[in-house]
């Protein structure tokens, strides 16, 4: 599972010119940005609940900014079995 987060939005004449990542405290890592500013963090290694993400970000003129949040991973994602029913289909979750 992938968690996909909102770009970064600066002045037009700055633009992001670089971020970084922090997951739970730990050691801030270098984050790739698309070139529309977009990133991602693959979950797959994460455990299932809370944690912290931060994200540090740099404009071309040098400003930082800092943002937190509080998420809740589930990487097994939903489930559905399809089975028919006669003249209707049962859905389970």
């Amino acid at each position: 599972m992938r968690c996909e987060h909102p770009k970064f939005r600066t002045d037009t004449a700055s633009g992001v010119a670089r971020a970084a990542l922090a997951l739970d405290g730990g050691a801030w890592e270098p984050l790739p940005l698309s070139t529309e500013g977009h990133w991602q963090q693959e979950t797959a290694l994460l455990a299932d609940g809370p944690h912290t993400v931060a994200v540090r970000a740099w404009d071309r003129a040098g400003r930082m900014a800092e943002a937190h949040w509080q998420i809740t991973l589930d990487n097994a994602g939903p489930s559905l079995r399809v089975a028919p029913g006669g003249r209707q289909w049962m859905f389970w979750q």
